[in-house]
């Protein structure tokens, strides 16, 4: 359950002073462009995936382009116009032009219209190759299409653009928190740590529960456990009602065989806010604790959690295994 800045209803792009929102889950996709075009929605997350993006007004966004990638060349060629021999940078027209598509594309997004969303980001890359939402979104897609490796460059393009662009917020880190959730789904351990850690410690991170989780879940990932311990923590530190955190870190410390502190994470799990009880994505939560306890000899109290475990869902891997502790047959 990675948070990327770009989720459903887990994710956190708030603005500065942030309400305290649902934190049960992982956010998705959808929502950081929903956040972008509608900030007044905007709510907790794991894996903030979305990216609030403020750029520098668009007056200051023409001219000649600054990342010359293969991306930017590719859509140049098609578009573009030589003079004299020097490429020339999209016009204001093709600027607002662009920033138009994008916003169809991320409206097209959120309604399911995929092939939509990417017809139109892709006319927004052709007016304007280094807008940095339109690139970022095309990462979005081409991650939901497990098309990783592609959604990595785009991704790694956009950051490019806020940079180049001074993007104003926490944007930037937004941006490096999704990466980082690329690189932990590829397996690329080593820059998915530094790249999330450099998102977490971000000041303008406005959501850096994420960016915390993450990393922490990655550690686990990869099997280190013990590793997972202070991101995790600082996570639920810094967002009290984040759920999944807490169920992250219980695994932790489950895994270190550290059951007392397990129960602790996994009771607020499902305790730290009014959702996360019903929440069925935390079903394997109840299981956990429920063994944690039954390690600690706390047998009545384990038969509530596998029952609870198994109302979430018994046909799930969770639910079969929560009735095979109680001696049933899934």
């Amino acid at each position: 359950m990675f948070v990327a800045a770009f989720p459903e209803s887990f994710q956190d792009v708030s603005p500065l002073s942030p309400p305290v929102g649902r934190v049960v889950g992982h956010p998705t996709p959808t929502a950081m462009w929903d956040d972008m075009d509608h900030p007044e929605k905007r709510t907790t997350g794991q894996f903030g995936n979305n990216l609030p993006l403020t750029l520098p007004p668009s007056a200051d966004r023409s001219g000649p382009p600054r990342v010359l990638a293969a991306l930017f060349l590719a859509f140049f060629l098609g578009t573009g116009s030589l003079l004299g021999g020097c490429v020339r940078g999209p016009t204001q027209q093709n600027v607002d032009q662009s920033n138009n598509e994008r916003r169809l594309a991320s409206q097209m997004h959120r309604e399911g219209n995929k092939p939509g969303a990417f017809e139109h980001a892709r006319r927004a890359l052709e007016l304007d190759p280094e807008n940095p939402e339109a690139l970022l979104l095309m990462g979005v897609l081409h991650q939901e299409r497990n098309n990783l490796p592609v959604a990595e460059d785009f991704t790694r393009k956009g950051i490019e653009a806020l940079i180049e662009r001074n993007a104003r917020g926490g944007a930037l880190a937004e941006a490096r928190n999704f990466l980082g959730v690329l690189l932990l789904q590829r397996d690329h351990f080593d820059e998915a740590f530094e790249v999330l850690r450099e998102s977490a410690v971000d000041p303008l991170n406005r959501a850096p529960h994420n960016a915390w989780g993450n990393l922490g879940l990655g550690y686990l990932q990869a099997g280190r456990p013990e590793d997972a311990i202070e991101p995790l923590t600082e996570a639920v530190r810094s967002q009290p009602r984040f759920c999944v955190g807490f169920h992250n870190l219980g695994r932790a410390f489950y895994e270190l065989e550290r059951f007392e502190e397990a129960e602790r994470a996994l009771v607020q799990a499902t305790e730290a806010d009014e959702t996360c009880r019903d929440e069925p994505r935390l079903q394997n939560a109840w299981r956990l604790r429920g063994e944690t306890r039954a390690r600690l000899g706390h047998r009545d109290e384990a038969v509530v959690d596998f029952e609870r475990c198994i109302e979430l869902g018994p046909e799930t891997s969770d639910g079969q295994a929560c009735q095979r502790m109680l001696g049933g047959r899934p």
